[in-house]
């Protein structure tokens, strides 16, 4: 065997594959060039250096073979054979090979906010028995009233808001890059997005076929709202998939949390019979709502000045916000109270989905829900508080 001379500079790189290891002090020592990687490597996978001095063989021909000491007394190993593939030196790490996706965590964690404050809110009004804010057609809270409300015996608008609130907590997660080392926690964060956005999307369909085959085409401007943002958030986390990640990875998971949602809906909603699905006619007699609570000195002279500036406040015997509007004025200050009743001759919802129309003093001001408030020629609708009553007075 020939020797190979080297001098006390020499240094093993990565970069040519021809490493010359030196020992001293009893151990080899790698030069600052063995850490360097080739740029040519894939950034999505980890590459690390097979162990120094580790024997191995090709086709039976050893890689390296020791050298005598030099007349420094240094042993060098010098290599007889190196392979040509610039990979060879490497070893990957297959847990770490993955293809990122590109969720749009911001629109995600906006879309599931709106849809957490909704459904909060809808679970609120489910819990105390109060109407959502009303609309004019009569869906003000036929549907949250309906058996098709109740899921095992709790809101369906809470099952929903848990359903949210997950989502939005792995949208901020993702916006922190908390999980962005971790192959692992990126994957499952993800495939939580998919579950969370496809239980979503696949109640809202069953909530929209509810309204439209069981109770009769309501309108349920709250429902259409949650499938809208159910429809955007389902979007955006599809939209950060390429197409083979779509088929192979969020297809087959989407499929099956959809299909569980789908059979347990089926399943809670197959007990209701036809008499309770809200598509016989219901009738509501007028009756007006009693003033529990008593007016102060302020409320009893802003119903007269609104009174006197004309302002009008046109409600509904049933909207639980007009009542509160009143409420909030007291009973003293309702002789004064520049009221108009929408429907003064009572309330009917039909067999064939139509309602009772509204009086012709409303219909005329172009009422769209209540309460709305007209004062000086300008419509606000809902309900207003003492210091905006007095702000829109003076406009």
């Amino acid at each position: 065997m020939s020797r190979h001379p080297v001098s006390s500079t020499s240094r093993c790189s990565f970069l040519t594959l021809r490493p010359n290891f030196q020992r001293r002090g009893g151990s080899f020592n790698l030069p600052q060039e063995a850490n360097r990687v080739p740029q040519h490597f894939s950034k999505s996978r980890t590459l690390v250096p097979k162990a120094v001095g580790e024997e191995r063989s090709r086709d039976g021909e050893e890689l390296a073979q020791p050298s005598e000491p030099n007349a420094g007394g240094e042993t060098l190993a010098t290599p007889t054979h190196l392979p040509d593939s610039h990979t060879e030196n490497f070893v990957e790490h297959p847990a770490t090979v993955r293809s990122a996706s590109e969720i749009p965590f911001g629109i995600v964690s906006l879309l599931s906010g709106a849809g957490l404050l909704e459904t909060a809110y809808l679970t609120w009004l489910k819990f105390n028995g109060e109407t959502p804010v009303c609309f004019t057609g009569g869906g003000c809270g036929s549907v949250l009233e309906s058996p098709y409300a109740t899921v095992a015996g709790l809101p369906l608008p809470l099952y929903g808001m848990l359903t949210y609130g997950i989502v939005l907590g792995l949208a901020i997660l993702g916006i922190s890059g908390a999980t962005s080392e971790d192959a692992l926690a990126e994957k499952q964060l993800e495939d939580g997005l998919v579950a969370g956005a496809s239980a979503l999307i696949s109640t809202s369909a069953v909530l929209v076929y509810v309204l439209a085959a069981k109770l009769g085409g309501e309108v349920c401007p709250w429902c259409i709202a949650s499938a809208g943002l159910s429809t955007g958030i389902a979007y955006s986390v599809a939209r950060g998939f390429d197409s083979e990640q779509l088929s192979r990875r969020v297809a087959p998971l989407a499929s099956g949390v959809s299909a569980s949602v789908l059979v347990g809906l089926g399943v809670a909603f197959s007990g209701i019979s036809a008499d309770a699905q809200g598509v016989l006619p219901v009738t509501l007699p007028y009756s007006e709502p009693s003033i529990a609570t008593h007016s102060s000195e302020d409320a009893v002279s802003l119903a007269r000045r609104l009174r006197d500036a004309g302002a009008k406040m046109y409600g509904a015997f049933w909207c639980g916000h007009c009542q509160a509007q009143k409420e909030s004025f007291g009973q003293e200050a309702m002789q004064d109270f520049p009221y108009v009743e929408c429907f003064p001759d009572g309330f009917r919802f039909g067999e064939d989905g139509g309602t009772t129309p509204v009086a012709k003093a409303c219909s005329d001001v172009g009422i769209r829900g209540f309460p709305t408030w007209v004062i000086n020629g300008q419509k606000y609708e809902g309900e207003q508080t003492f210091e905006q009553l007095q702000e829109e007075l003076r406009q």
